[in-house]
């Protein structure tokens, strides 16, 4: 009897260990649960400036990459997108604000402005030629008259040296009522100067020149 109430004893004892060891690894787990990383309050949608104000508070080391890679430089025109922890470390993925993209963009390329194209110059309107009903005109008057009077001169003073100035020496050139033209020229006989006049109708093909005056 004493040897079996000995073995129960040890049994009863080792029970005992066996459930305190127990208890001792659940507490261990508790505490190893407790003892976790607290979570960082999640920033996403926050400014870049608010967003590492509060987190710095909360005792986290920051690090922020933009989405783009390009360089942060004024914070409060970023906004935070992700955010990842690690540890003590949190690690925040920003993005440029639209308003400041579009601040940021090249303007855009000036068109040159367009020359004013000149305008043509303004052509000189002629007079409007006046003829007879035949169409004879002035310079046709006065060639005719010139030759007429040239002939006669000649034939009057055959030794001399005549000339008629039928451009420069034109005196009167106009016509009359009657369809024909009157006209009066300078004429030169040597180193003397006379003044001619006609009549001359008819056409400019066939002029009719009919000697007035010479003085």
């Amino acid at each position: 009897m004493k040897r079996i109430g000995a073995s129960l004893t040890a049994i009863l004892l080792a029970l005992t260990l066996t459930a305190c060891d127990d208890t001792d690894s659940g507490t261990t787990q508790s505490a190893e649960v407790i003892q976790s990383e607290p979570q960082a309050s999640n920033q996403v949608g926050e400014l870049l400036t608010i967003a590492e104000a509060n987190l710095e508070l909360e005792g986290y080391e920051v690090e922020a990459v933009s989405d783009d890679g390009k360089m942060i430089l004024d914070k409060g025109n970023w906004t935070v997108i992700e955010q990842k922890q690690n540890d003590n470390q949190v690690l925040l993925t920003v993005t440029k604000n639209e308003e400041t993209k579009s601040e940021d963009a090249p303007p855009a390329e000036e068109q040159p402005a367009e020359e004013p194209v000149p305008a043509a110059p303004a052509t000189e309107s002629k007079p409007e030629e006046v003829t007879n009903s035949q169409g004879l005109d002035q310079y046709g008057a006065v060639h005719a008259c010139g030759d007429i009077w040239e002939t006669a001169l000649k034939n009057e003073f055959p030794a001399s040296k005549v000339k008629l100035h039928t451009l420069a020496g034109i005196l009167a050139a106009t016509l009359d009522e009657d369809d024909t033209w009157f006209i009066k020229i300078e004429a030169s006989v040597d180193k003397n100067t006379l003044n001619v006049e006609c009549s001359v109708g008819g056409s400019l093909d066939q002029p009719e020149a009919v000697p007035l005056n010479v003085y």
